[in-house]
Order: C-alpha cells, then sequence, then structure tokens
C-alpha cells in the first residue's frame, strides 16, 4: 500500500484503510478513524497525554477550550504537542506525526468557570502530511437541525480512562446514541439543568462503553453517504473529577454545527470524500429493517464471548448421525431475515 494519499485532492471524512474490529467492545480503533489527534502538555518536561482532537484540514486541530487552559489562564503553546496517526500511547510507529503548535484559537465567549462555547482551535506550526493513516473530517455541512442526529448513533474514539480507571494505551472507540435536550436534563437536573445550553446536546454510550476523562476535545462522527462528519466535540461528563466515570451518565458535547461560521474563518475548505457508496437512505425497503438498534454489539467484550458480535449466525445440515455439519455464515439483518452467500443454499446444499 502505498504511504501517501494526494493533498491535492483536499478530501475529507474517508477512511482509507480496510476497518476491522479487534479486542474489545470499546473497541480498540486501529486505523479506524485517521482524524483523531492526540493532545500532549508538556509537565515538567514529560509530555503527559491531555486530551483528544480532530483534524479539520491541513494544519488545524479542532478540540475543547478547556484542553488548552489551565487555572492560570491559557496553556503556552510551547508546552503543547499533537500527535497525529497514534494508536498506542506507549508505543510509537513510523505512522505517527508529532507537531507542534503555532497558535491557539479559542472560542472569544469562551470563560472557564462557564463551560459554554467550550471549543478551540490548535494551528500546527507545520502542515500536515496526509497518508492512509492520517486524514481530515468534514466539518458538518447539514445545518444545525437536530433532526439528523436525535436517536441515531455516532461513534467517539479516545484514549480515555477504562473500566480499571487509567488512560487507555490503545485508542478505542464508542457508539454514543444522542438524546432529546429535555430528557438529558431530566436523569440528572442537577448537573444538566445549570449547564447545557442550546449549543450542546447530549449522547451515551452503553454499559460497556462511554466517554470518560481524557476523551475530552474528541470528536463524535456520523457517517453520511460514505463520508465521515464531525458533530460534536467532547465538553464534559457530570461526577466528581476525582472518581471513577459514571458510565450510566450522558456525556455532554458541543454542537459543532453551531460553531460552524466561527470555524470556517480560520480553516482551509475541504470535500467529502468522492467514494463510490450508495446512498439508500431513501429506499423504502429500509422501512422493513430496525435501524435504531442495529449494529451494536453486546457482552463483556471478550472476543470469545458469542454476544459480542450478535448478528452473527451459522447454519449447516444434520448429518445421518446427528450431527450438525457447518456449511456458511450468515448475518443478521432483521428478526426475521438473514443474509448468506448464494452458493450456500444453492441447488440445496442446505
Amino acid at each position: 500500500m502505498p504511504a501517501k494519499y494526494d493533498p491535492k485532492r483536499r478530501e475529507c471524512g474517508a477512511r482509507k484503510v480496510p476497518f476491522k474490529y479487534l479486542i474489545h467492545y470499546a473497541q480498540e480503533a486501529k486505523d479506524h478513524w485517521p482524524w483523531h489527534a492526540t493532545i500532549f502538555l508538556n509537565n515538567n518536561g514529560t509530555f503527559q497525554y491531555a486530551c483528544g482532537g480532530s483534524i479539520i484540514d491541513t494544519n488545524t486541530i479542532l478540540t475543547a477550550a478547556h484542553c488548552v487552559h489551565t487555572p492560570n489562564g491559557l496553556i503556552s503553546e510551547n508546552r503543547i504537542e499533537v500527535h497525529l496517526g497514534r494508536m498506542e500511547l506507549n508505543n510509537t510507529d513510523d505512522r505517527v506525526q508529532v507537531h507542534r503548535v503555532s497558535k491557539l484559537i479559542v472560542h472569544p465567549h469562551f470563560l472557564l468557570n462557564n463551560i459554554d462555547n467550550d471549543i478551540a482551535l490548535i494551528k500546527l506550526s507545520t502542515n500536515i502530511t496526509l497518508t492512509y493513516f492520517v486524514q481530515p473530517v468534514c466539518l458538518w455541512d447539514k445545518g444545525d437541525d437536530m433532526k439528523w442526529i436525535i436517536e441515531h448513533n455516532g461513534i467517539l474514539a479516545g484514549f480515555g480512562e477504562t473500566e480499571n480507571h487509567s488512560v487507555s494505551n490503545h485508542l478505542r472507540e464508542a457508539t454514543v446514541k444522542v438524546i432529546r435536550w429535555w430528557d438529558c436534563i431530566e436523569t440528572n437536573r442537577e448537573a444538566y439543568s445549570k449547564t447545557l445550553t442550546s449549543s450542546m446536546f447530549c449522547g451515551r454510550g452503553n454499559e460497556s462503553a462511554n466517554a470518560c476523562k481524557g476523551d475530552s476535545g474528541g470528536g463524535l462522527v456520523f457517517e453520511y453517504a460514505g463520508s465521515w462528519f464531525i458533530r460534536g466535540l467532547v465538553s464534559f461528563i457530570p461526577g466528581d473529577p476525582v472518581k471513577q466515570c459514571d458510565i450510566s451518565a450522558y456525556t455532554v458535547f458541543m454542537d459543532v454545527a453551531k460553531y460552524l461560521d466561527w470555524i470556517e474563518q480560520h480553516v482551509e475548505p475541504t470535500n467529502p470524500s468522492n467514494v463510490n457508496h450508495r446512498f439508500i437512505d431513501d429506499n423504502p425497503n429500509l422501512q422493513y429493517l430496525n435501524q435504531d438498534d442495529c449494529g451494536i454489539p453486546q457482552g463483556d467484550g471478550n472476543i470469545k464471548n458469542v454476544n459480542v458480535y450478535p448478528w452473527i449466525g451459522l447454519i449447516g445440515t444434520e448429518t445421518s448421525y446427528n450431527n450438525f455439519v457447518i456449511r456458511c455464515q450468515v448475518t443478521l439483518i432483521h428478526e426475521w431475515y438473514a443474509v448468506a452467500p448464494a452458493h450456500c443454499i444453492y441447488n440445496n446444499t442446505v
């Protein structure tokens, strides 16, 4: 595979490496999300992991404003490094690009003790080299109507804390469902009613995967017509900052769609990838499929557990000795329907 991607095409939202799940329900995201940026801060001479971010053009990272602040104010640019193409915190390979920072652009209405407008841009000192493992995500281009994302699943990648209460060494991903604003408030009035604004929305993973400390600044992305678009930015999760994450709590995201005018003042334009991907949302037959609860793994994340990928099944035949002979694998797409290779059932093979 060639090492570089043609930067002249200025595409966005394309994953150039074949998708493959690895070992955990909060799946390791190796090579899946090439726009994920890893932000490190220099503390006493050592760069330590701090936050996530997203590549949005050839020298700009979108992240949360609180990721580039301390209680004393804005962090100095020379204390920040941005790593791209990084899949493990403790190991580096030749895919990883390390960039220093030339400028921090924080939303003008952000206040550290107020949470609102928690959005910032990091300008890199050197341009990003686009490769199969480093790509920009598309900025949301469908307006700020919530109908596009309410009750829909997005994907969040990050190095946030795991069930072991330590930062993950591996970049992992979680499926996050967005809920209505008032439903979020009802789950915790004390936490959400005083902080949620119209520039935010809520979402949550399930019992095995959710945002946690360390995921701040990471992007919540949605796929449309073969390209991935960033709509959310991890801002905060209610709870005691000293204790472990409450995976039952809803994550609050800044709504990127509400800040496009501000963002676009500082970035180069990109275009969704021209992947030949058939967009079938208007196919009338889709009404027969339940798309709200599909594609969600179950179980404890052990790949040996049959519940990890509950849509996988087997078909076969029973022999005269009462033995079951497996013929093929099938994929469940509905409670009554599965798809299988034609040769498995051709000419009464099964």
